[in-house]
């Protein structure tokens, strides 16, 4: 299984000289595993990886599942600027988040009217299939998708690929439940505090390879935040020791952290796992990092 990190950044693009080492694209993951690919997200991070995916073309007619986890404009904006999309032959199969009023064909052909973009999603020349997903199992020749619902405003959904090469979770945006972020407050275990939904996850992620998470905020910027759908990093990490995953991975960073900030917070996160005896292996995200399960990041 290849994974490979193309936009790691929340809310909005922010690049610059501050952000550049783990970069400043929204969004996106690529997944190979069993003969399949896999697009995550398709944020800022998809212009980059079509740009790769297009000297792929020259050689093979791309046939790719593209798993939305909801459609936020920064998990949807570079769906325009996606080279693939524009070439006769390749064929897309896009799932995202059923649950709100628009399905996921009419939000992404929407951000593609005259009002927002020159060429509408009718004139792309590559086959489009929409799938809305709720929780589910999807069976790709061996390759197992499964879905969970994610504590988010509007609608959201978290992945899970499984094969033989190992398994791969994606969670890109959720927050605590109300009576867990009293347990959080007082730096208190929170597994009492845990809803029905909160337990659920941890056995949609349990024994994961790679956790790819939410886990946006320090604890004081999360308390000001409540109800804007992003993890505060202790819950993150404190769900990933619960589910017993190999490998987290936070992800989604704010705009307005600076790579010395997340420096920071990924000491606390280092800290936090060596007092807790190494339960799994932790770092932050940063566009263009390589992982290959089993076998440990590269970058």
């Amino acid at each position: 299984m290849r994974v490979k990190l193309w936009g790691v950044r929340g809310s909005v693009a922010a690049p610059g000289p501050e952000t550049a080492r783990y970069g400043g694209n929204t969004s996106c993951v690529e997944v190979e595993t069993g003969g399949q690919l896999f697009i995550i997200d398709a944020g800022t991070g998809i212009r980059p990886l079509g740009n790769v995916l297009k000297e792929r073309c020259q050689q093979e007619l791309l046939n790719a599942a593209v798993l939305i986890g909801h459609t936020h404009w920064d998990h949807i904006q570079g769906f325009p600027f996606f080279v693939p999309l524009y070439m006769k032959g390749n064929r897309f199969t896009i799932y995202g988040p059923s649950g709100t009023s628009k399905s996921l064909h009419e939000k992404l052909d929407g951000q593609m009217s005259w009002d927002y973009f020159p060429v509408s999603l009718s004139d792309v020349g590559s086959e489009l299939e929409f799938r809305d997903v709720g929780e589910e199992v999807l069976d790709f020749d061996g390759v197992t998708v499964k879905t969970v619902r994610l504590h988010h405003p509007g609608s959201a959904v978290g992945y899970r690929i499984e094969s033989r090469e190992g398994a791969f979770v994606y969670c890109s945006d959720f927050e605590p439940h109300p009576a867990t972020v009293g347990f959080l407050k007082e730096k208190k275990d929170i597994a009492p505090g845990l809803s029905g939904e909160e337990k659920k996850l941890i056995e949609f992620v349990r024994h994961a390879d790679i956790w790819i998470a939410d886990g946006q905020y320090i604890m004081s910027e999360y308390l000001a935040r409540i109800g804007w759908g992003h993890s505060p990093l202790p819950y993150t990490l404190a769900l990933a020791e619960l589910a017993q995953v190999k490998r987290l991975i936070i992800f989604h960073h704010d705009p307005n952290h600076t790579d010395g900030f997340i420096d920071e917070m990924d000491a606390f996160a280092r800290d936090y796992v060596a007092g807790r005896g190494n339960p799994f292996i932790v770092s932050f995200a940063a566009e263009g990092t390589e992982l290959t399960v089993p076998d440990s990041a590269r970058r």
